[in-house]
């Protein structure tokens, strides 16, 4: 996405607002991809202030990681704010602040600095997603496993269990 400030370098201390909506390509995101399911919407001001552009505004996004347990599609939500800082020549080594060339912001990065906090670490379909059957795959929110279940003999610490009654505190 770009940004036209051309009205913004013009009139220094001003605060310009803006309203945008475009694609954002699909990023690599923990050995998956973060897709966009609608167009990305960006609203809010930019403040030109010498050679510096300070844009603050709202980013909301429709995005999709697959589910932690079952690989299906978890789409979600994403209403973040942005405050960005534009430089025409910044410090490599400040991570916040973002390089600009002539009178157009190319947004995708600080988008994604933005965007990228608020993605959940385990995306889940649903909140009662039933995953994947460890022993055979199958879906088990779509299909009942077949598989029979461990017996309690062959798990590590179900000789624990006999110490604990349920009216008993931990």
């Amino acid at each position: 996405m770009q940004l036209d400030v051309a009205q913004a370098l013009s009139a220094p201390g001003e605060e310009i607002p803006f309203a945008l909506t475009g694609d954002l390509p699909s990023l690599p995101w923990d050995g998956d991809t973060l897709r966009f399911l609608q167009p990305v919407a960006l609203s809010g001001i930019v403040t030109a202030m010498g050679e510096n552009l300070w844009l603050r505004g709202r980013l909301r996004a429709k995005c999709s990681l697959p589910c932690a347990r079952c690989l299906e599609d978890a789409p979600f939500d994403c209403d973040v704010p942005l405050m960005a800082c534009f430089q025409r020549d910044p410090d490599p080594d400040d991570p916040d602040v973002f390089a600009y060339a002539g009178h157009t912001l190319a947004l995708d990065e600080a988008l994604w600095a933005a965007l990228l906090p608020n993605v959940p670490m385990q995306p889940l379909c649903a909140p009662g997603c039933k995953g994947l059957c460890p022993h055979c795959g199958v879906n088990r929110n779509l299909t009942p496993c077949a598989c029979q279940q461990e017996a309690p003999a062959k798990r590590p610490f179900s000789a624990l269990a006999s110490f604990l009654t349920k009216d008993e505190e931990v």
